[in-house]
């Protein structure tokens, strides 16, 4: 194998990464992009991918935890020992806070963990995506992002209008739930609902009790998440930029995820704190493949600092801010004239077209494109235009059999008009159950 001599960023021959262990080839190290460390490298390395996006896909993947949802208020694990967490310790005499979200005490005792999803999980009206969640979705509008791998459990990306089929929720989610006995499936909504009313739902099969499929300590990771994650690595392993923020890489398997993307794939790591380790940007890995603040990086960056800051600073460099902002703006409005039925239309799309017998509702926005509400809109408008020109048509074949009557229609026109009507009502009544 052929070694290069010098690389921009290594002060040595990359044969002597060897040296530090690493079973890496010099063409991993020369054919990445990157050509700073720094904030500058990363928007230089994506300005590139925005380019090449007109001529081929460019997948950006992007792994979030608890971090990116701290400014939209809602509590991290890391704060357990103080505030809502103490607070709920006391309440309900738990030995540690982690007992809310153990499977066994759970089963015993729901009230614990009912109280908390009732009033710190489930998304409130104020709760708004962060920056960081419209930073996602405009990446997803700009056909650059190929999957979020997502630690939390708030629902957030599906609130921000990401499509769900991009979205992997590693620990579960609200929107579904299951009977924690039998594992009967139940209706999220209706679940969500009945918590929030302060009830205690149980399963129609068994009685046990009911409860989101997020995944308590003491439960596997579900199955569906396991095979989404197999299906996903030939993907991985065409990545082109990994973005890593809000998370300190501490929980198994997710933080393995960043192994499986290609050794010439730029890793972008966002925290306010380095990472799990807490040693100046070092990523404590036995196996050394993780190379943050290390001198045998070439490929991984640091941006330490809070996640809505650092990926503001990322558009404005990009060119992006305007974009972001007005993303933003438009969110907001819109929330604030929808207030909690936002919430609910986007985090169960599914349930709450049923309710309105629509298939094209408000709340489907968040799993359909753009060009398909957009091609709903042009039918809903063509099927309103046709019925009125029908009915025009109508009216004039009717005058006109009056006149040639004297006045009055003739009984076999009579007849020919009435099937023609009650064919037109079934078809208003068949087509107001699709389009409200």
């Amino acid at each position: 194998m052929g070694c290069a001599t010098s690389h921009p960023l290594l002060p040595f021959n990359p044969c002597c990464l060897c040296s530090l262990g690493l079973n890496l080839c010099c063409s991993c190290v020369n054919s990445h992009n990157l050509k700073s460390l720094d904030l500058n490298g990363v928007t230089q390395f994506m300005e590139k991918l925005e380019q090449k996006k007109e001529r081929k896909d460019v997948r950006i993947v992007v792994m979030v935890g608890a971090g990116i949802s701290v400014s939209a208020g809602v509590p991290d694990f890391r704060s357990m020992t103080t505030g809502i967490y103490q607070n709920k310790m006391d309440k309900y005499s738990l030995p540690t806070p982690q007992h809310m979200f153990d499977i066994d005490y759970f089963i015993s005792d729901q009230g614990p963990f009912y109280d908390f999803v009732k009033t710190e999980l489930y998304p409130k009206s104020s709760t708004l995506p962060t920056v960081f969640h419209h930073f996602m979705n405009l990446l997803q509008e700009k056909k650059m992002l190929s999957r979020i791998y997502t630690q939390n459990i708030d629902m957030l990306e599906r609130l921000a209008g990401i499509p769900q089929e991009i979205i992997c929720e590693v620990h579960g989610t609200l929107s579904t739930s299951s009977c924690a006995n039998c594992k009967k499936q139940c209706d999220g909504f209706t679940t969500m609902r009945r918590i929030r009313k302060g009830e205690k739902p149980t399963c129609e099969k068994c009685g046990g009790p009911q409860k989101p499929d997020i995944v308590f300590f003491g439960e596997k990771m579900p199955r569906k998440v396991q095979e989404q994650m197999k299906l996903d690595m030939p993907d991985l392993k065409k990545c082109d930029l990994l973005i890593v923020a809000g998370t300190s890489l501490a929980v198994q398997p997710f933080a393995s995820f960043i192994d499986a993307v290609p050794r010439s794939t730029p890793r972008i790591f966002i925290n306010r704190d380095s990472d799990g380790s807490g040693r100046n940007g070092e990523y404590d890995d036995p196996g050394g493949q993780h190379l943050w603040g290390k001198c045998g990086n070439y490929r991984d960056v640091l941006l330490r600092g809070d996640c809505d800051k650092v990926v503001t600073n990322i558009c404005r460099d990009l060119g992006w801010l305007a974009e972001l902002q007005s993303k933003i703006k438009t969110f907001a409005d819109l929330h604030k004239k929808k207030g909690s039925t936002n919430v609910e239309e986007k985090l169960f799309p599914t349930q709450m077209g049923e309710r309105r017998g629509s298939k094209t509702a408000w709340g489907a926005i968040g799993s359909t494109s753009s060009k398909e509400r957009l091609d709903a809109r042009r039918s809903n408008a063509s099927e309103k235009v046709r019925r009125k020109s029908s009915g025009k048509l109508k009216k004039s074949e009717s005058e006109r059999s009056m006149n040639r009557n004297g006045g009055s229609i003739s009984p076999s026109h009579r007849r020919k008009l009435s099937k023609s009507n009650s064919n037109s009502s079934l078809t208003s009544v068949g087509s107001a159950a699709v389009h409200p």
